[in-house]
C-alpha cells in the first residue's frame, strides 16, 4: 500500500494541548500510594463544519476538542486524591465531494475524537507517573456508542 495513493481526503492539523492540569490534593484523607485507577469522564466538542478557502476545490473544515477529567470541578473534596484534566484539539478538513454529511459527522465524532484520545492517553500517564500515585491509564473508548 502506498500512503500517497491511498491518502484519505479527511485530514487533520497537528493536535495541540489546550489544557493540561494535574494537582495533587493536599487535603486528601487517604494514602496517595494506595490510590488506584480513577474513573474519567470524556467530553467531545465539534465546531460545525465550515467552508475553507482551498483553491478551487470545495473544502470543509471543523475543529474537534476532547477533554478527559476525573473531576468536573476544580474544587477538590477530601476524598478526591487529585485533579487531572487534559484537553486536546485539532482542525480537520476534507473535500466536500468525497465525504457525505453522514460520513462527516462520523469522521469528526468518532475518528477525530479517537485520534485526539491517542494524544491525551500518554500525556495523562506521563503526568501521573511522576507523582506519588499509581500511574493513570485511560482505557480505549468506543466513540460509536456515544451516551450523554
Amino acid at each position: 500500500m502506498n500512503s500517497e495513493e491511498n491518502e484519505s481526503s479527511f485530514q487533520f492539523s497537528n493536535p495541540s494541548t489546550k489544557e493540561a492540569v494535574f494537582i495533587i490534593n493536599p487535603n486528601y484523607v487517604g494514602k496517595l500510594s494506595e490510590v488506584r485507577t480513577q474513573k474519567f469522564s470524556i467530553k467531545t466538542r465539534v465546531e460545525k463544519g465550515k467552508y475553507l478557502d482551498e483553491s478551487e476545490e470545495k473544502v470543509r473544515g471543523s475543529e474537534v476538542f476532547v477533554t478527559v477529567t476525573n473531576n468536573e470541578s476544580t474544587t477538590l473534596s477530601e476524598d478526591t486524591p487529585f485533579l487531572l484534566r487534559v484537553t486536546m484539539g485539532a482542525n480537520f478538513k476534507w473535500k466536500e465531494e468525497d465525504i457525505s454529511k453522514k460520513q462527516e459527522e462520523l469522521f469528526l465524532n468518532v475518528n477525530g475524537a479517537s485520534l485526539l484520545m491517542s494524544y491525551i492517553r500518554p500525556l495523562a500517564t506521563l503526568l501521573t507517573e511522576q507523582a506519588e500515585i499509581q500511574p493513570q491509564y485511560i482505557p480505549f473508548v468506543n466513540f460509536t456508542n456515544k451516551k450523554s
